[in-house]
């Protein structure tokens, strides 16, 4: 009896899967753990996933720097910023491109980034990936300074609404807003990050070095996953439009033309996004390039090498 009872837990114990506490930023570009989840990955590669929606990147940060989380899907330059300032902080790998788009009302006049001097512009929070692109490239290559126009910063779901009362003569959008955007108003672009940094990096998969030490196996498993939903983001995009879809726009989204289906918002805004594994060597310049950025606009003191915060050693 006390053999088999022994077996029994033994089993038990061997059935037992470990659970990783991962947040995300409930945004289109940091999408794949609900992929990962909904497509059966996590219980692949022998994961319990307890998955937590955040507003805001820096909110979840601190939940991650508490021990409440092993792993977060959070914007390059927050991540990045936390591991500057002392937090032990490392990303394991990119979940996406940043989509970064520049749209001006059709009836201000704007057409070109040097045209946005002097006009009402709406972004992120300071210390976003928008905020920290739009003063640091746009504005840049521009020609301007922050102080050449009225920043307006507020949350993603306020820019359509501030562009189409006119409280916004432009915005710095990002999907799945950008296509909201153009479904619902006439609207001018004036500037594709993705044609200026075709490798650009926005979500990141990030964990602390207590977690590395005490948990690698549970990462590994996690990184597995995470690359699994990359590729199958691609190979079956239909299906991932549609999950997205159904998180996102149930009731799909109302335009002046009549409501257009979920599916076909995430299809459209999906064309702008592409999910990914890994650290390329193009992304590590170009995550070199926002530390710079960072540096410039005075968020940090001083630049830490991109190789002592991106950590490969347990990729799959």
């Amino acid at each position: 009896m006390r053999k088999l009872m022994l077996l029994s837990l033994l089993a038990g114990l061997a059935l037992a899967q470990p659970t990783a506490r991962v947040g995300y930023v409930n945004v289109l570009p940091a999408a794949l753990p609900l992929v990962a989840d909904a497509f059966g990955l996590y219980e692949e590669a022998g994961l319990e996933v307890e998955l937590t929606p955040f507003g805001d990147g820096p909110t979840m940060m601190q939940a991650l720097i508490a021990g409440q989380l092993d792993a977060v899907y959070v914007g390059f330059a927050p991540a990045y910023l936390w591991a500057v300032r002392g937090a032990p902080i490392k990303i394991l790998s990119k979940a996406a491109n940043f989509d970064l788009v520049v749209l001006a009302r059709a009836d201000s006049g704007i057409q070109t980034p040097q045209d946005l001097a002097g006009r009402r512009v709406g972004v992120l929070p300071k210390g976003s990936m928008p905020d920290v692109l739009f003063r640091g490239q746009v504005l840049k290559e521009a020609g301007l300074k922050t102080s050449d126009l009225t920043l307006i910063h507020t949350k993603a779901p306020n820019l359509v609404p501030g562009l189409a009362t006119g409280q916004l003569e432009a915005a710095v959008m990002l999907e799945p807003w950008t296509t909201i955007a153009r479904l619902q108003l006439d609207l001018v672009e004036v500037y594709d990050i993705n044609q200026a940094w075709p490798e650009s990096t926005g979500p990141v998969l990030a964990t602390t070095e207590r977690v590395i030490a005490e948990r690698p196996g549970l990462l590994r498993a996690l990184l597995q996953a995470h690359k699994k939903a990359a590729t199958l983001s691609e190979t079956q995009a239909d299906a991932v439009n549609r999950l997205l879809a159904q998180t996102y726009f149930p009731q799909g989204v109302q335009t002046p033309h009549g409501p257009v289906d979920g599916v076909t918002v995430i299809a459209q805004a999906r064309r702008r996004i592409r999910y990914g594994f890994g650290v390329s060597e193009a992304a590590l310049r170009q995550m070199e390039a926002v530390a710079q950025m960072l540096k410039t606009l005075g968020y940090i003191p001083k630049v830490r090498p991109i190789t002592e915060v991106v950590d490969l050693s347990l990729e799959p």
